[in-house]
């Protein structure tokens, strides 16, 4: 059941007309951006990734970035603190079917935390001929139709994220999930290890095992690109490479064209998906320094 001040509310995007849900929007997009750093302590999903954390945590801030039309769902029990992050980007099984990835995440929350209600914030959701509005009204009606009490705290999506020249206001969001307070993200600098493996996975991954507190990554297929193909786009100027590579160019930040063209040289120098993963070590553990530092983890 989706709430908004303890109101039982529809899980549909009408409740983005709500009055406290445009006050909280508001207010959320007038808190100062952060550039998150590694001293922040903070742990990075990527999209197609979650992770659920416990109080037991080596931080305190959870988050994630880069959404345009995609969407960041945190869920936090204000009871235990056990909280969530989750990129969403609408791929199939994310938010239907008999996997579906979002009641998995709510599954890995207790039947105590369940019956305390959880608190939800919501970013991102930019408008889109592919995406937007049906990847938020996906994850509304869900919410909305499961026996768990959600509080709708934030809901910083489409037209409520978007300014007057139609860009997203902010595509990044953290959370304190020991204080549950959230902020905006005008750059996430510190993502973590192993960023093109990770991003490389094509389903919904667990990223974090809140159970040892170790980042975990998991040998998996990728769908390699052609090797002409990826030359032909590793020749052209990044705005034209931006074009043809995402759903939303227009919005996209600077920082794309880069990472577009680390993945297209990571095709073309591990065309095979069998042998790349036969000649490193995985799965691969990393655990979280006192610096904020990940450091690789033999395990035990």
């Amino acid at each position: 059941v989706l709430m908004v001040d303890g109101v039982p509310v529809d899980g549909t995007l009408r409740v983005l007309g709500i009055e406290q849900i445009i006050r909280s929007a508001n207010e959320f997009l007038h808190i100062d951006p952060l550039i998150v750093q590694q001293h922040h302590k903070a742990l990075f999903v990527l999209e197609r990734e979650y992770a659920v954390v416990t109080n037991a945590a080596p931080f305190t801030f959870i988050g994630s970035d880069d959404a345009t039309s995609c969407v960041i769902l945190f869920l936090r029990s204000p009871s235990t603190l056990k909280s969530c992050v989750v990129h969403f980007d609408g791929s199939e099984g994310q938010l239907g079917g008999n996997e579906c990835s979002l009641l998995k995440i709510i599954q890995a929350f207790d039947d105590m935390e369940h019956k305390s209600d959880l608190d939800v914030f919501m970013v991102g959701g930019f408008p889109h001929k592919t995406n937007g509005f049906e990847l938020v009204e996906d994850i509304l009606s869900i919410l909305g139709s499961h026996p768990t009490r959600f509080n709708l705290r934030l809901a910083c999506l489409a037209s409520l994220n978007t300014s007057a020249s139609n860009i997203p206001i902010t595509q990044g969001a953290l959370l304190d999930f020991r204080e549950g307070k959230i902020s905006p993200v005008s750059s996430f600098e510190a993502r973590g290890p192993e960023l093109i493996l990770r991003s490389l996975h094509p389903n919904m991954t667990c990223i974090y095992h809140h159970s040892d507190n170790i980042l975990k990554i998991e040998p998996h297929q990728y769908e390699s690109w052609d090797a002409r193909v990826c030359l032909q786009l590793l020749a052209l100027p990044d705005s034209q490479l931006v074009e043809l590579t995402s759903t939303t160019p227009q919005v996209e930040k600077p920082e794309m064209a880069g990472r577009v063209r680390k993945l297209l040289r990571f095709f073309l120098e591990n065309p095979d998906p069998e042998k790349y993963f036969a000649s490193i070590a995985l799965p691969m553990y990393y655990v979280m320094e006192s610096d904020g530092s990940w450091k690789r983890w033999k395990g035990t």
